[in-house]
């Protein structure tokens, strides 16, 4: 992308932006330098007391919504990023204000072509919160039903779409003025941003998300999940069932009021109900922060916000059910032969020296009880090897990784001795019933025998094609 007329000014912004936050030697470097004023370049202001991580933070947080969400996805991904910049991304704080009623009123009119008295026997005028992407109201339908309304923030699209042109210019340039970095992928990354972003600005996928969810959850007396009314939803509105509930967070702490609530089984449940997403159902909530989890009075969890879902496939489950295995059973060997078999990196990996650092990171947690790992940590030095040798792993785990480690920390919150060891013990007992079982015994031959056909049938081929360059010289 060049510096195209509709965009110039923003980018121009967005630089100077950077310069204000004491990056003024990236911009250098990626030769943008010549886009921000001559007075800013010589007197760049003295930010540099402030750490790295947090002026990125705030660098983001002066930008506005796309650059805050850019900021909070990539907190998912320690595999790009330092565990430092990460603890700081997830501050990331939208700092937007509400948008009019009278902006409201007009879209629900132009989605339903009625007046908003037609539709809601009651709406309130003042938002119940306020995001980068929308905000949400509470209502009540014309049937009486209490629902709550999220709406997508006027204009959002077409500043979203300008920035992501940006972002991918700067991707552009990253990549090409610092080589050693294009391991790390970043035009990918923005690629898989802007991917996802687009889904989350169609609230019919959310939508559908939920619908699916509650499907997943259905049997489940543990988790409740609100039900879409699809009447009501268009692809800029949202209109769900309102539960009553209080912030899972609200229950930590030695509150009087709260001790009616059993602390200790909603921290286990919660995590169960994590990995019954991911072992069970292939389908996870990729951002279980305390803000989308609330507790009901009759201590059920609900999930809120499925614009960051995640599916498992079939070669993705089979990954993180075998390092899952490997990690709580403390098998360095397995675990190392699933990070080689997952790799589909074209650089072959020291598979001897993997294994050396795979043992002395389970000899760390081999002291330890099951229910003192931190599995949030443990994903984040695995990735760490991960990125030492270049081996390509799913995002997924990255996401999945973080996921775990905030569901966890949440639950130690709740109850202070919380053993995760034996909160996910009926899950490991499940998981090995089901590898014992003939049907997947045999899928799981029948995947082993179709892949050795693939890999053998192309050896004739490949050993022609050696033979005739020895041929040639």
């Amino acid at each position: 992308m060049d510096e195209h007329p509709d965009h110039t000014a923003r980018l121009k912004h967005i630089l100077s932006v950077f310069a204000d936050n004491g990056f003024g030697y990236f911009l250098e470097k990626v030769d943008l330098n010549t886009s921000i004023p001559l007075t800013q370049r010589l007197f760049q202001k003295n930010v540099h007391q402030i750490p790295l991580p947090e002026r990125v933070r705030r660098t983001l947080e002066a930008l506005g919504p796309t650059f805050v969400k850019f900021g909070q996805v990539l907190s998912t991904r320690p595999d790009l990023i330092p565990l430092d910049f990460i603890k700081e991304l997830t501050k990331l704080q939208d700092q937007v204000k509400p948008f009019s009623y009278h902006l409201v009123e007009a879209r629900i009119q132009h989605d339903f072509q009625k007046p908003i008295h037609q539709l809601f026997k009651a709406f309130d005028k003042e938002p119940l919160a306020s995001a980068s992407l929308g905000q949400v109201h509470r209502a009540k339908l014309k049937t009486g039903e209490d629902v709550i309304v999220k709406m997508l923030r006027p204009g959002i699209k077409k500043t979203l779409q300008e920035d992501m042109d940006i972002l991918h210019y700067l991707a552009e340039k990253v990549e090409k003025h610092f080589p050693k970095l294009r391991f790390y992928n970043f035009k990918g990354f923005v690629d898989e941003f802007e991917q996802q972003l687009r889904r989350e600005l169609n609230y019919k996928n959310e939508a559908r998300f939920i619908d699916r969810f509650k499907k997943n959850f259905a049997d489940d007396p543990t988790v409740v999940v609100p039900q879409v009314h699809w009447k009501y939803t268009t692809e800029q509105i949202l209109t769900m069932e309102y539960l009553e509930g209080i912030k899972i967070t609200e229950l930590t702490g030695n509150k009087k009021k709260l001790g009616r609530f059993d602390k200790k089984s909603i921290a286990t449940h919660f995590i169960q109900s994590m990995f019954k997403q991911i072992f069970d159902h292939h389908f996870f909530h990729a951002d279980p922060h305390p803000g989308n989890i609330m507790v009901t009075k009759d201590q059920k969890l609900v999930y809120l916000d499925f614009g960051m879902m995640q599916e498992v496939d079939e070669e993705l489950d089979e990954y993180l059910e075998n390092m899952f295995l490997a990690l709580l059973q403390k098998d360095a060997k397995a675990l190392t032969e699933e990070v080689i078999r997952y790799d589909g990196a074209e650089k072959p990996i020291n598979e001897k020296e993997l294994l050396k650092d795979v043992q002395k990171l389970m000899g760390e947690y081999g002291s330890r009880e099951l229910g003192d790992i931190n599995l949030g940590r443990a994903v984040q030095e695995l990735t760490d090897l991960n990125v030492k040798y270049e081996a390509q792993i799913p995002k997924e785990a990255f996401m999945l990784g973080k996921a775990l480690g905030t569901v966890q920390g949440i639950c130690r919150e709740l109850d202070p001795g919380f053993n995760v060891g034996q909160a996910l013990n009926p899950v490991m007992q499940d998981l090995l019933k089901k590898r014992l079982q003939p049907s997947y015994i045999t899928h799981r031959l029948a995947k082993s025998v179709m892949k050795f056909w693939k890999t053998t049938r192309n050896v004739p081929r490949r050993l022609d094609k050696i033979l005739r360059r020895a041929e040639q010289g």
